[in-house]
């Protein structure tokens, strides 16, 4: 409390009580701010949030909480806080971590920080497409995912699924990775599948590819001779490579150029007897030379020659 007196220039005064009230400096909390932060899966990250304090009130002091899928720590440098979250080993998802800052007075604020962790980056596989060859009526195995890879991992072989199924003949999967094509009876050409293979990443992707196999008809080889003599040797006129044209047909012919065999489609089924009406019906035909037209009808011109039936 003070006294204050107050003179006029001619010496008349007057006097009053000056009382001054000492009041406590003004404190405000401190003040953070909510944030998101973003991380792959299976990696720790820090994030670092500043603390507004008018008064500048330090030291200030941090604690963190409230996680559920990972383990959280704060450590408080100057006018920040910096906040380090390991997610757990696989985690894929949202934590939320409780923030609590205080100043020296014990002024507090929170934030909430909200941490998604992401799948890992996934770059696709590479299906790539196979080329094979087999021959007619005769099944082959293909390696289908020994030259397919993953470049950022590793491809899952069990995955292999046919997506477009071959025209000519029937593909099945195996579980190592490899299929067995198994061409339709008599087909020759150019057949095809598509199949996809799936990576072994936390979530899958996949890529196709184009299969295709040639089916090469066996080679013709017509005997010069068969001997249909009982002893069950070389008893018919045999055609190897025939079963490539199951719509091809034969006629024989003697050496007058009657027509002694006809048959359509042709099965190697000539012992040597006439199948053509007249006197030779069903008769076994002599010795000698005869003459063959062999006609595939496949677009080609039809072979003959000669054949030599001895008994």
């Amino acid at each position: 409390s003070l006294c204050l007196v107050v003179c006029d220039a001619a010496g008349l005064c007057d006097s009053a009580n000056v009382v001054v009230i000492i009041l406590p400096p003004i404190n405000t909390p401190p003040i953070i701010a909510d944030s998101i932060v973003y991380t792959p899966m299976d990696s720790s990250i820090t994030v670092c949030i500043p603390i507004f304090d008018l008064e500048g009130n330090g030291p200030f002091s941090a604690t963190i909480g409230c996680e559920n899928n990972g383990v959280a720590s704060a450590i408080v440098t100057g006018n920040s806080v910096c906040v380090t979250f390991v997610p757990n080993s696989g985690y894929i998802g949202t934590d939320s971590l409780c923030l609590v800052v205080c100043d020296a007075a014990g002024l507090c604020d929170s934030a909430n920080v909200i941490v998604v962790i992401n799948p890992p980056s996934n770059i696709p596989p590479y299906a790539i497409p196979d080329f094979t060859t087999t021959k007619i009526v005769t099944p082959v195995i293909i390696s289908i995912t020994s030259n397919d890879y993953d470049p950022d991992g590793t491809i899952n072989i069990s995955s292999v699924i046919v997506t477009v199924n071959p025209l000519h003949g029937i593909v099945i999967i195996n579980n190592d990775g490899t299929a067995q094509y198994t061409p339709d009876a008599g087909f020759v050409g150019v057949d095809h599948f598509i199949y996809r293979i799936w990576d072994n990443d936390a979530i899958p992707l996949s890529d196709t590819a184009l299969v295709t196999i040639v089916i090469e008809a066996n080679p013709l080889s017509i005997p010069d001779g068969f001997s249909p003599d009982g002893n069950g040797i070389n008893e018919n006129f045999v055609i190897q490579g025939l079963e490539s044209y199951p719509e091809s047909d034969l006629q024989i012919y003697n050496r007058w150029g009657n027509l002694v065999f006809d048959k359509a489609p042709y099965d190697n089924s000539w012992n040597g007897t006439s199948n053509v009406g007249g006197v030779l019906f069903g008769a076994n035909l002599p010795e000698g030379t005869y003459f063959y037209i062999l006609n595939l009808n496949n677009g080609e011109k039809p072979k003959s020659g000669y054949v030599i039936l001895k008994r």
